[in-house]
């Protein structure tokens, strides 16, 4: 019989050594009054996120003035059955990253993901980060 995972709670800074782990996440916004999630590639420059639309597409956030969005990111492995789940909260707006930038050199994804933060970059200020680790009875690598 299998038992549910653990659960628990992840300080910020793990929230963000989480982050640091992946390049592909979702964002949560409105768009003409209806909510709308969209895959993104990121990075972190410090606590900061910087991420773009996958495939292209430039996200409909992008204005003069910062809009509030959540931002979500995970992980799951289920032979393990362990994994983190982190959402971020705060206000993004337009953003470029200069080559050589932070952003730039912590970008996991290679050079898809990378083209897609830095050509159509949003930055995100973190005002609320919270996450959860998922853990089987016996705990994870």
């Amino acid at each position: 019989m299998l038992r549910a995972p653990r659960v628990r709670a992840l300080a910020r800074s793990e929230c963000l050594a989480a982050l640091r782990s992946t390049c592909l996440g979702r964002v949560a916004l409105s768009v003409g009054a209806l909510p709308a999630i969209v895959p993104v590639a990121f990075s972190l420059a410090g606590d900061r996120l910087v991420f773009g639309a996958l495939g292209g597409r430039p996200l409909p956030l992008v204005g003069r003035r910062p809009v509030i969005v959540a931002f979500q990111a995970d992980a799951y492995d289920e032979a393990q059955r362990c994994g983190w789940s982190v959402v971020v909260v705060g206000p993004a707006g337009p953003g470029r990253e200069p080559s050589g930038s932070p952003a730039e050199r912590e970008c996991r994804g290679g050079p898809l993901v990378r083209a897609c933060v830095l050509d159509r970059a949003i930055d995100l200020d973190p005002a609320l980060v919270s996450g959860h680790r998922y853990e089987a009875s016996g705990g994870c690598p």
